[in-house]
């Protein structure tokens, strides 16, 4: 599963002195996306609810992080049939596993205001390698503020 996350991180002021800045998420103007390929098809989702510590300077990469953890209940796709599908045992299995986390163990520039994170995914107590793309615009509407 191919997972977008479309974060606006708002403007602040760059402390020098700082390493990668704290930022906190503003859900009013977050989005975390998904795109799965599924039986040779492939459809569009978002999860509704989730909080993340990010630490990002597009400065400073290397001391750059996020840590997301996502509500796997708040998994919305627009087909109520698909949405109570991904609760059961063939996906999320929300009964037992509620949540999903994302860590990141390295960031990257893919130029235009756009990053690639590579970091640890757990879903179902199973952890895999993923890369989560995302987007960093000053000027948007605040996604997320200065902590």
């Amino acid at each position: 599963m191919a997972l977008l996350a479309a974060l606006a991180l708002g403007p602040a002021a760059v402390d020098a002195r700082a390493a990668a800045m704290a930022w906190t998420v503003d859900p009013a103007h977050s989005q975390l996306t998904f795109r799965p390929r599924l039986a040779g098809g492939e459809f569009a989702g978002r999860f509704e609810r989730f909080d993340a510590t990010i630490r990002f300077d597009p400065a400073d990469l290397s001391h750059s992080s996020l840590q997301v953890v996502v509500d796997l209940l708040s998994a919305r796709t627009g087909d109520t049939d698909r949405d109570t599908a991904l609760q059961g045992s063939d996906f999320f299995q929300t009964t037992r596993w509620p949540k999903g986390t994302f860590t990141s163990t390295g960031i990257r520039s893919l130029g235009d205001g756009r990053f690639e994170a590579t970091g640890k995914l757990t879903l179902r107590d199973v952890t895999r390698d993923v890369r989560v793309q995302f987007r960093f615009d000053p000027a948007a509407p605040s996604g997320a503020r200065r902590a």
